[in-house]
């Protein structure tokens, strides 16, 4: 399974049927019920472990109703969708419809399915066809903002996103997209403002608070985001992200502290084994530091993490990358001012040919740069 972040952080961006779930009265079928039980007190894996049997058990459950049948298909489906079983959770998504058609959780599940599988046009199309039914659903506005922002339509996105929170105000996924979809248009002083006025009416959202932090350390107010992060570890100690982001804050300062943030990885990866970013981190940076079995042991934990194919991919490209830098830096000391652990594996750079000057130098040789 993901780690318990990413499950929290899909789950949220359906708010509509965390509702629902909320309010769904007892199925009378015990095995259900304690499905339903387990979803709503946040025992994921332990629901996830029960789905396939309950979607085996729901079609020829005479006592259920057809919506019913289709609200349980769709949490099946959400299941498989964190485990990366693209293939399943479209089986279930497309049954849901067959007993509900016009149920437009399940064909935006379907779209965000066809786009993580790059199919973009069939994505665009199921979102047309739930577009009428889900005229007041926030979720509908957030996924075609994250659609169009995935294909470089900023201005349509924060549009989209901006919708989705006239609908629900408290939609907090949408408050993070938009504020970032600010970022993306340069406007990082208006993507403060719009922050700091979400806390106003959701005080205690850490996703918020996190994204806030962040956007300081791009305005260059480190010292405000340290302050925030601090603040967020007395409200909730076990949120990760706080170890996560003032570790990379660490390794960008003028002069990179990373006894610190190895640190604060490690705080990271004890509340949380399966939190990829901050296994990959420190798996780089151990790499950069000569510690290469237990760098290797890292990049492995992430990639059993991993939902998708291509997930696992990137995870093994940049240990490939991680270990070239490495071994880069030790064969040419010269240069190891030059080289140094990108503070974000997602901003890593690819630089060929750096050596290309040299007398023997390989130029298809490649390593990272930030």
């Amino acid at each position: 399974m993901p780690s318990e972040f990413v499950i929290q952080d899909y789950l949220s961006s359906f708010p509509d049927e965390l509702d629902k779930l909320a309010k769904e009265l007892p199925f009378g079928d015990t095995e259900i019920d304690h499905f339903i039980y387990l979803l709503r007190n946040n025992q994921w894996k332990d629901a996830q472990k029960l789905s396939d049997h309950i979607f085996n058990s729901i079609s020829g459950n005479k006592n259920l109703s057809l919506d019913q049948k289709s609200f349980l298909l769709n949490w099946c489906a959400n299941a498989d969708f964190l485990q990366g079983n693209l293939t399943k959770a479209c089986s279930k998504l497309k049954e849901a419809l067959f007993y509900s058609p016009q149920d437009y959780l399940a064909l935006i599940k379907l779209a965000m399915i066809a786009a993580e599988l790059n199919d973009f046009q069939e994505a665009v199309a199921y979102l047309e066809k739930s577009e009428i039914s889900a005229s007041n659903c926030p979720s509908f506005f957030y996924y075609r903002g994250e659609l169009l922002a995935m294909t470089g339509n900023i201005h349509m996105a924060l549009n989209d996103f901006s919708h989705a929170l006239k609908i629900r105000p408290d939609f907090v996924c949408a408050v993070t997209r938009k504020a970032r979809c600010l970022l993306a248009l340069t406007q990082i002083t208006e993507s403060v403002d719009f922050l700091q006025q979400q806390l106003v009416l959701l005080p205690s959202s850490l996703e918020i608070q996190h994204c806030l932090a962040e956007t300081l350390v791009l305005q260059g107010k480190s010292r405000e985001a340290y302050e925030l992060l601090e603040k967020m570890e007395q409200q909730e100690s076990g949120y990760v992200q706080i170890y996560f982001t003032r570790a990379l804050m660490a390794l960008k300062q003028d002069v990179p502290d990373h006894v610190k943030a190895e640190k604060l990885l490690r705080k990271a990866i004890s509340l949380d084994p399966s939190f990829q970013e901050a296994n990959l981190q420190l798996a780089g940076l151990l790499a950069a530091s000569g510690q290469e079995l237990e760098a290797e042991c890292l990049f492995y934990e992430a990639a059993c993490h991993c939902r998708t194919d291509q997930q696992r991919l990137s995870v093994f490209s940049l240990q490939i990358a991680s270990l070239v830098q490495a071994e880069v830096s030790q064969r040419y000391p010269e240069l190891k001012e030059k080289i140094r652990y990108s503070a974000s594996f997602m901003d890593f750079l690819l630089i060929l040919q750096l050596l290309a000057s040299r007398p023997g130098s390989n130029s298809n040789r490649a390593f990272f740069w930030d």
